[in-house]
């Protein structure tokens, strides 16, 4: 099978002849099912937009996190700046030694890393997943394209070929629809929330740790549909521009005009913005970010609401910021951060 034939499969540009004969070649036997999920996973990874890492930040890295043992799993922890693009050149190399150095087995065809993106393959479906602290960029088979902030999973077929683009998320991500009118994508939330789009700029966030989900449209029209818990109906609502809906636990929707989109999408720039925000929420955004735990220990401090902008601040840093302009007062023990009232 000639590389590029795989390569225009993965990207999406594959007529459907030239699909039916890689997929056919892929289930043909099981080393080249893995050579094609190795080859996505390089797709994946180096689309990230990641700054490149300075030579003497990788190999500075390199020595101090790497095992000497290279069949020793890399398992990352979360690092700021430029030395996160050398991580994920370390955590593609592992991956490539763990897959042509681990004999095949009939449960083979799910394939999972302890790094930054975790990969699976059953039946037709492919899933990736952000570690807490990584954001990425999937390109999926008709060539839209999602940006997935961190702790965010996406599924979706290795191709599309029914009478929808069905795409699954939990988490946050930011969705770039390539237009087709006559094949509409259908993004099913974690949560039961459907948007049903033809072509678009969307965001939508459906943590399973948050009361709420929200979907926010920066152009063209989404459809929402959810179904209420209370009166046991589809609710149907049509999103325009610059418009966000707010779903709660019994699937109301809250209609909100003129959305804040420059702070919503903040995170595809490395930012993060907060405005008149609950502690409880900074808290939730931060542990996402960088991979910490916060432990409460005063109560009291949850009426507390952070206004700030935080970009390439290490935790420390945002901490002290915190500290400054709030009654918090903080304690780190390792990758705990306990807070109090002062």
């Amino acid at each position: 099978m000639k590389k590029e034939l795989l390569i225009k499969f993965i990207e999406g540009k594959a007529s459907h002849q030239e699909q039916e004969e890689v997929l056919e070649w892929a289930e043909r036997d099981a080393a080249n099912k893995r050579y094609l999920i190795l080859l996505k996973n390089l797709s994946v990874m180096t689309s990230l937009p990641e700054d490149e890492a300075h030579k003497e930040e990788f190999n500075s890295f390199k020595e101090t996190r790497l095992n000497r043992n290279n069949r020793t799993i890399f398992r990352w922890r979360p690092v700021y700046g430029r030395v996160s693009a050398a991580l994920f050149l370390l955590a593609l190399v592992l991956n490539f030694y763990q897959f042509f150095n681990t004999p095949s087995t009939p449960q083979d065809s799910f394939v999972r890393s302890d790094s930054l993106l975790q990969k699976a393959r059953v039946i037709n479906k492919l899933s990736f997943y952000t570690n807490k602290g990584v954001k990425g960029i999937v390109t999926l088979p008709d060539s839209s394209v999602v940006w997935l902030n961190s702790d965010t999973r996406i599924t979706y077929p290795e191709r599309f070929n029914g009478e929808f683009r069905e795409v699954e998320i939990s988490g946050e991500a930011y969705f770039e629809v390539r237009s087709n009118p006559d094949t509409a994508m259908i993004v099913t939330t974690n949560k039961g929330l459907k948007i049903q789009v033809l072509g678009t700029k969307f965001l939508i966030r459906s943590y399973e740790d948050d009361d709420e989900e929200q979907a926010t449209l920066f152009s063209g029209s989404i459809k929402l549909i959810s179904s209420n818990k209370r009166s046991r109906r589809e609710i149907v609502r049509e999103l325009k521009p610059l418009e966000s809906v707010i779903v709660d636990k019994q699937n109301s929707m809250r209609l909100i005009r003129n959305a804040d989109t420059l702070r919503t999408a903040a995170w595809r720039n490395g930012m993060l913005i907060f405005e008149e925000t609950p502690i409880n929420e900074v808290l939730k955004m931060l542990e996402r970010w960088h991979g910490t735990e916060f432990i409460i220990t005063d109560k009291s401090i949850l009426s507390c609401k952070i206004t700030a902008q935080f970009k390439s601040e290490s935790i420390v840093q945002i901490m002290e910021i915190i500290k400054f302009c709030s009654p918090i007062d903080y304690k780190i023990i390792e990758r705990q951060i306990f807070l109090s009232g002062r």
